[in-house]
């Protein structure tokens, strides 16, 4: 009985710590709309329709009313989206991937996008 519910526990375990973020298998390729930027000093800005971020294979698009559009080059590892910007390279943290929310941490602050 002991090793049962260990087991049990054991598999709870493991649901719980990777359920949130999926893998790298997981697809974000897709045209995300941006609906707000939330800022380490606990600020957020609200965006209005049309601001989305367009991820493919090899590339980001970030089309942003306020600042225009914007071409990086990426690559993924993990949960970790490696950007080129000119000859800065930067790191987008994932926190939350699934089939209707994205949530990455950026340089900016937290992208809150949706599908």
């Amino acid at each position: 009985m002991n090793i049962l519910i260990k087991a049990i526990c054991l598999v709870f375990f493991i649901t719980a710590c990777t359920s949130e973020i999926n893998n790298e298998s997981a697809e974000i390729k897709h045209k995300w709309q941006l609906l707000k930027v939330l800022y380490d000093d606990g600020s957020a800005k609200l965006l209005e329709n049309g601001n989305y971020i367009l991820i493919e294979k090899n590339s980001i698009y970030e089309n942003i009313k306020q600042y225009g559009s914007r071409h990086y080059p990426y690559y993924r590892n993990n949960n970790i989206l490696y950007i080129t910007s000119g000859e800065t390279s930067v790191e987008w943290k994932i926190l939350l991937l699934d089939n209707h929310n994205l949530h990455i941490q950026t340089p900016i602050g937290k992208y809150i996008l949706k599908r």
